[in-house]
């Protein structure tokens, strides 16, 4: 057995077609830069040597551009840190 079949085996038994374990990838990558985390992080933890494969992987949600914006309206000493959004 396939260290992946797992997978397939769960998508099936819950109704989901036409989505892969790739799919989480760029999930996790865009999560995690919508969280705050550095893209030098994000590409060691998804283990792309290049910054370029790491912007490929991250996709920002609609609305991200005005969030980022609205930051500036608060002091970086009001935001909460983004080891603190992590364990909420």
């Amino acid at each position: 057995m396939r260290a992946c079949d797992w997978f397939a085996r769960s998508l099936q038994a819950a109704g989901i077609s036409d989505f892969t374990w790739h799919n989480l990838c760029h999930t996790f990558a865009s999560r995690l830069h919508m969280w705050g985390v550095e893209l030098a992080t994000i590409k060691d933890l998804c283990g792309h040597r290049t910054w370029i494969m790491a912007l490929r992987y991250v996709h920002r949600a609609p609305g991200y551009p005005k969030k980022a914006v609205d930051r500036t309206a608060t002091s970086p000493a009001e935001e909460e840190k983004p080891s603190e959004r992590l364990t909420q």
